[in-house]
């Protein structure tokens, strides 16, 4: 078990979730304007 510090990995999970989660609201959003 290596130490890598918990707290990078959970900030590069957060960031990967948001941006998919921007991502889909922006997706949504485009589909609603059409």
């Amino acid at each position: 078990f290596v130490s890598m510090p918990v707290d990078l990995i959970l900030q590069s999970t957060r960031i990967k979730t948001r941006k998919s989660a921007v991502k889909s609201i922006n997706d949504s959003r485009s589909a609603n304007c059409q």
